[in-house]
């Protein structure tokens, strides 16, 4: 296995304490789980004797009308990539990941010596031999792109040994699916509590395929974490139980902020112009050098947002939108994209 840098990461570390505008979250705030009806009680968890993991299990596996054994869970959507990684790259030949892309979606199996091939997003095709799998996020992390980039997955899906969905920021779209998962042997999805609960801090997540898929991932799990804790998994029932206060939620705070970016950087360039409920925005024209165009606006106008190159696209800066009110924060990034003309 290789040591590789996740440069987004790095960045992050190296630059928030500068960060005065923060555009550089994707997940919602966290929220007030008592308001939300979600028994948070230490006591009322202790006298709970039952199997926490199946019951969670249970949960995401009636959401997504599936069995309890299609369902793993992980510490959150970072072990869902490791994990999902690690069985294609024990089963594939090669791994096509589009770009752009979310780093550790291609960084995850070139660490572990697979051979990932990069291809532009909206020029991905069948695969080329058995031993093919696909990667990727849906919506797209960086662009927010999802409706065309779907189709494209669903109908060539079938071609790859296997399909890795990482559909993180699934539940942001107006799509009335609960999934792409649709029970083939060679898909394989995962989700997290992090960004559309605003749950980062239970460390939950979890992926969805074929029972003898999430078996053989069950094996790589018991090498490393084993299981959750379980406090975590309590809360986490209750939140996916209510989900659609959730969603009511994230999308008052996430559409309003959608309307304000539209209008604050309408002068400016977006990789899609129909935006499609993530909670970001690619923002740019492909014609600048978007980590240095990034540390430029932390350094001097203390606006944190994400290089596009470390997606793998440069030229565009990843804008986040999950504040509850992103207004302030959009009007620092348009001063500091005029007076560096990022048109």
């Amino acid at each position: 296995m290789k040591i590789i840098d996740f440069k987004w990461l790095n960045f992050l570390e190296k630059y928030r304490s500068l960060a005065r505008h923060n555009l550089s979250n994707s997940g919602m705030p966290e929220p007030d789980l008592k308001a939300l009806g979600i028994n948070v009680e230490y006591e009322t968890y202790l006298k709970e004797t039952g199997d926490l993991d199946a019951e969670l299990r249970d949960a995401i596996a009636k959401r997504y009308g599936v069995d309890r054994d299609n369902v793993i869970l992980t510490n959150g959507g970072t072990e869902a990539i490791f994990l999902a990684s690690a069985f294609l790259s024990a089963t594939s030949d090669i791994i096509t990941v589009p770009f752009p892309e979310y780093e550790p979606i291609f960084l995850v199996p070139e660490a572990m010596g697979s051979r990932v091939r990069r291809v532009r997003l909206e020029s991905m095709a069948r695969a080329d031999t058995e031993g093919e799998s696909l990667a990727i996020s849906l919506p797209n992390n960086p662009t927010g792109k999802y409706e065309d980039i779907a189709d494209i997955v669903t109908r060539i899906g079938g071609s790859y040994r296997h399909v890795y969905i990482d559909e993180t920021f699934h539940d942001f779209t107006d799509d009335r699916r609960v999934s792409l998962y649709d029970g083939s042997k060679n898909m394989i999805i995962s989700n997290t509590m992090t960004k559309f609960y605003g749950l980062s801090s239970l460390r939950v997540g979890w992926i969805i395929s074929h029972k003898d898929n999430i078996a053989a991932m069950r094996k790589i799990k018991d090498l490393t974490t084993i299981n959750n804790a379980r406090f975590s998994l309590f809360l986490a029932k209750q939140a996916i139980e209510r989900w659609s206060f959730f969603r009511e939620r994230t999308h008052s705070i996430v559409r309003k902020n959608a309307e304000k970016a539209r209008r604050e950087l309408s002068d400016f360039e977006f990789y899609s112009e129909k935006y499609e409920g993530a909670p970001f925005l690619f923002v740019g024209n492909g014609n600048f050098d978007s980590e240095k165009m990034a540390t430029t606006a932390v350094q001097k106008y203390g606006l944190l947002v994400a290089p596009g190159s470390y997606f793998g696209l440069d030229g565009y800066l990843r804008v986040c939108i999950t504040a509850y009110d992103a207004g302030p924060d959009l009007s620092a990034f348009r001063e500091f994209a005029e007076k560096e003309r990022l048109k």
